[in-house]
């Protein structure tokens, strides 16, 4: 944890810098339900390692910090047909799709390829409306009050917001 990211995830303290996000943000979600379960890692997420946590998963949030790890990500969320709430930010910008395999259209489908490795990283700083829109479907897919909505995909940003529908 580096202490320009203080403000991007309202659960870090300035106690937290110099620590692994992981276990800092295990920390603080077992602070609001000590009842939880949360198993932190710290490590890089490779294709193998993606493959044998997402295979356990019912549901996959993506709180991802560059595109290059969502590949992985994304080829074993398709694997074991686990949804992925995928949401990104680039300055003022930001996207939010919820990814159900077999229903939709894929992170694949919008970006082919991962960016260049000089392009300008992402970060999950919410900016606006794109903030509440993953807890409420993840929420919505938890309690089982609704399954994630496939070929949908929100952006917000300073200049426009708008949602694309059908993108496949």
């Amino acid at each position: 944890m580096e202490i320009h990211n203080l403000h991007r995830v309202a659960l870090y303290t300035e106690g937290d810098v110099g620590r692994p996000k992981a276990e800092a943000l295990a920390e603080a979600l077992l602070r609001l339900d000590p009842g939880a379960e949360v198993e932190p890692r710290v490590a890089h997420l490779d294709p193998g390692l993606a493959r044998k946590l997402v295979g356990r998963a019912d549901l996959v949030v993506d709180g991802l910090d560059n595109m290059e790890t969502r590949y992985p990500l994304h080829d074993a969320c398709l694997k074991h047909g686990i949804p992925w709430i995928y949401t990104a930010v680039l300055g003022t910008a930001g996207m939010m799709m919820a990814i159900v395999p077999g229903r939709g259209p894929c992170l694949r489908c919008l970006f082919p390829s991962p960016p260049l490795p000089e392009a300008p990283t992402t970060a999950v700083t919410f900016p606006g409306s794109i903030s509440i829109s993953p807890f409420l479907i993840t929420y919505r897919w938890i309690t089982r009050s609704r399954t994630p909505k496939a070929s949908r995909a929100s952006r917000t940003g300073a200049e426009r917001s708008s949602r694309v529908s059908s993108l496949a």
